[in-house]
């Protein structure tokens, strides 16, 4: 009778593991369902950009608030040119030395390596970031005008002196860039236009035609 007894116990039991195994084994299977389910209705409309607010570059910058906001976005690239300690006009003068940059014992961040560069002009190529970095910079500033300067004649609601004085200061800023890039790379890429699409490449002007365009 207890022998009987513990082997109906056991069945029990192990049917009851079956069970348990199925419904988890069946879990498994309805989540893996949901998951390509959902994967598959939200794929339709993964890559169709919703603008929320209905704001568009087109119809904002036509605008007095939106054309101003070009302005001062391209007077905020002096922070973006001067605010990452430009050592390019630094090092290799009586202004800044390497020992300065240098912890004993260690680099910190590669800077003992690129300051070395160009504090002694020793192994210096186009890949130290003090040069890649303000180079973009630059450009990445140079565009911030050309953008300023192409939605200026589209602009509603403000006055032709004020946008006449505007393009004046921001032609003023972009041939400050011009000039910094000339000064250090001599012949440099001429990009006048608002840039609205991928370009891969850009062609270098002779500095001397940059001078001329700066003046």
């Amino acid at each position: 009778m207890g022998r009987s007894y513990k082997y109906k116990n056991f069945f029990i039991w192990c049917k009851t593991c079956i069970l348990k195994k199925q419904q988890y084994e069946n879990k498994i299977k309805l989540s893996a369902l949901l998951f390509i389910a959902s994967i598959t209705v939200s794929c339709d409309n993964f890559l169709e950009e919703k603008n929320q607010s209905n704001i568009t570059a087109e119809n904002y910058f036509v605008t007095a608030d939106g054309y101003r906001s070009l302005v001062n976005a391209a007077y905020s690239t002096l922070r973006t040119v001067w605010g990452d300690e430009p050592w390019l006009y630094c090092l290799g003068t009586d202004i800044f030395t390497r020992g300065e940059s240098e912890l004993i014992g260690g680099s910190y961040g590669g800077r003992d390596t690129q300051s070395r560069q160009l504090n002694e002009y020793a192994e210096l190529d186009a890949e130290n970031p003090c040069v890649k970095d303000h180079y973009a910079d630059l450009y990445y500033s140079i565009q911030a005008c050309n953008t300023a300067l192409a939605r200026a004649n589209a602009v509603n609601g403000i006055s032709e002196t004020e946008i006449v004085q505007s393009n004046a200061e921001v032609r003023f800023l972009r041939a400050y860039y011009y000039f910094l890039l000339v000064e250090q790379f001599g012949d440099v890429p001429l990009v006048e236009d608002e840039i609205t699409s991928a370009i891969t490449h850009f062609d270098r002007i002779p500095e001397a035609d940059i001078y001329k365009y700066i003046i």
